[in-house]
């Protein structure tokens, strides 16, 4: 199934000219699969619901959410994020997340400084993107520490996952999108 960036392409998700001018194609196949090794193919493995999948021209295509939370995911050489802060800023504006802001740091007294994924500063909202690297213990403690920063700073933590950027039944905003306005809210 097309996937990444070359999904992008196809759903017309907005895109920086460098990811805009990609020819490689990305395919991805469902768990219990090879990924595909092609010249010009670049290929994943992911474990899809279907719920991440849309037809266009015939074609299966990983939906809006899912290639934005795939698009996120990327690296390109030495760990660096394939998405530049402004880059990912314009995907998450497209699921109507606007009004944040990255490279902010959180002090408070007596605790590392902290920088979050995105910030609302108006609101003081935190919002960090929890990937599969989470889960590792010393991540846990890491994530745990910086969440008390976070509060001590005076600001909110909002913690997602993938799976609240997919969109729910037709026509509703993704999970993330409804937890950042209660939070705006102040619910």
């Amino acid at each position: 199934m097309i996937s990444h960036v070359t999904a992008a392409q196809v759903l017309g998700l907005r895109l920086s000219k460098r990811l805009r001018g990609s020819t490689a194609i990305h395919l991805t196949q469902t768990a219990g699969r090879k990924a595909p090794r092609r010249v010009g193919v670049v290929g994943h493995r992911a474990l899809l619901v279907p719920e991440d999948v849309v037809m266009r021209a015939r074609m299966r295509v990983t939906g809006p959410t899912r290639t934005a939370v795939d698009l996120a995911g990327m690296t390109r050489g030495r760990g660096r994020p394939l998405l530049t802060d402004d880059d990912l800023l314009v995907l998450l504006e497209a699921f109507g997340l606007r009004g944040w802001a990255t490279d902010i740091e959180l002090t408070a007294p007596g605790h590392r400084p902290v920088w979050p994924d995105l910030a609302d500063v108006e609101n003081r909202l935190a919002l960090q993107i929890e990937g599969p690297h989470h889960d590792g213990i010393d991540q846990r403690v890491r994530d745990i520490e910086r969440e008390r920063a976070t509060v001590a700073a005076g600001w909110r933590e909002i913690r997602l996952s993938w799976k609240d950027m997919r969109q729910g039944a037709p026509g509703t905003a993704p999970e993330a999108v409804r937890l950042v306005r209660a939070a705006r809210e102040g619910r």
